[in-house]
């Protein structure tokens, strides 16, 4: 017999909404780790906004984000930049820019703000923005426990998103179902295909071994710039 293919199920705009609210809620109580609630809520945003895979979301570096929070948070429009490594080496990087507010009400920059300003009262300067108590990379496996727990709660109070005779941990992935919902919100909301591609597009290149210039962070940055309106497209739609 062949294998039965059980593609994980896209995470709806309202059940990203609803999480963040209670995220938020978490945020404020004084019971909660803060940490802790900054990560996981970074996390959900960051592979949802910029349509990633969960694998490639502990990829983002630290010193990337503190590196262009400012001249993010005064460019026109606000954004903040997510540089996510791609291989082994941490020498190979995409920029990736995502508008501080979607058309949602998803708030990219609020969240990676908040992480970001926790590992700094940690004195935690450079290295993967997320992290082990140890200080080595998270593996999107270690998120899987908590995604699947958020979940368990939007079923708890919002039936109306998530029945309770649905097994969470057997339709949800933390995997693909960010990316699966990105990319159904983005064509709902009527992105051209094109501008999709051009989200995903150093997917593409990965794939394809194409050899790339070799440039600074900084230049690679200008180079956004120079596009920034187009890059954006895709994350305001959200």
């Amino acid at each position: 017999m062949g294998d039965i293919s059980c593609p994980d199920r896209a995470i709806s705009i309202e059940i990203m909404l609803e999480m963040c609210k209670m995220m938020e809620d978490e945020w404020l109580d004084v019971t909660f780790k803060k940490f802790a609630v900054a990560e996981e809520a970074a996390f959900y945003l960051i592979a949802f906004c910029c349509a990633l895979r969960g694998e490639e979301v502990p990829k983002t570096d630290l010193n990337g984000i503190i590196k262009y929070w400012e001249s993010s948070g005064v460019a026109n429009p606000e954004h903040v930049v997510v540089p996510v490594f791609k291989g082994e080496t941490g020498i190979n990087y995409h920029l990736m820019p995502l508008v501080s507010r979607t058309r949602s009400g998803l708030e990219p920059r609020k969240w990676i703000g908040r992480l970001m300003v926790c590992h700094l009262e940690r004195n935690n300067h450079h290295g993967p923005f997320f992290r082990k108590h140890n200080s080595e990379p998270m593996k999107s496996g270690d998120m899987s426990n908590t995604f699947y727990k958020r979940l368990g709660m939007v079923q708890d109070y919002r039936t109306d998103l998530l029945p309770r005779d649905v097994e969470v941990d057997d339709v949800y992935g933390i995997s693909r179902s960010f990316r699966r919902g990105s990319n159904s919100r983005a064509v709902d909301r009527g992105v051209p295909p094109e501008m999709i591609d051009s989200n995903n597009r150093w997917r593409k290149v990965e794939r394809a071994g194409s050899m790339q210039p070799s440039l600074s962070m900084r230049e690679h940055y200008m180079d956004v710039q120079l596009a920034l309106n187009q890059f954006l497209r895709y994350s305001i739609e959200l």
